[in-house]
């Protein structure tokens, strides 16, 4: 199996296969947006509120969602698994958290799993990685999957991102 990540910074391919991915795709690959550009490109957003999320779940370029802060929204996980549109996850900022903040954000990201799973809604961990610091490898993103997808058979990591 081939495995992906998206990150906010460009990583040359060399990494890319230090690291273990077949690809890590960048925002140059496809743009991170706040709102749903009308321009034709494949792109995803990133929003808090969810009538952002669910007009972007409609467009045909939008090829995933984010939710920023990690505040999930159980009717737009609804929304996205009606509209086979991935929900990415993004974790690097957990190593830069204290134990309790951590605690707190795997216990959150856990119950949206959870909700995701029992939905059959498509989600997939990545690192979204702001700098090289916070890219990690295939192995390390697969341990973060297992910790936060703990007994509840939800696929998260592996297998290509944007097959829709």
């Amino acid at each position: 199996m081939k495995f992906y990540d998206f990150s906010k910074i460009e990583v040359d391919l060399q990494l890319q296969t230090r690291l273990g991915f077949a690809k890590i795709y960048s925002e140059k690959d496809m743009p991170i947006e706040s709102t749903i550009n009308q321009r034709g490109i494949a792109h995803i957003v990133i929003s808090k509120s969810p009538d952002t999320l669910s007009k972007a779940l409609r467009s045909p370029d939008v090829k995933g969602i984010i939710f920023e802060g990690n505040e999930f929204n159980k009717k737009i996980i609804e929304k996205a698994a009606e509209a086979r549109k991935v929900i990415l996850i993004p974790v690097s900022y957990l190593l830069w958290q204290n134990v309790h903040e951590r605690q707190k954000a795997v216990h959150d990201i856990r119950k949206a799993i959870s909700a995701i799973h029992k939905l059959k809604a498509r989600a997939a961990i990545v690192t979204l990685a702001k700098d090289k610091e916070s890219l990690l490898s295939r192995a390390q993103l697969g341990e973060v999957a297992s910790m936060i997808a703990v007994n509840n058979g939800a696929k998260l990591f592996g297998g290509e991102l944007f097959d829709n």
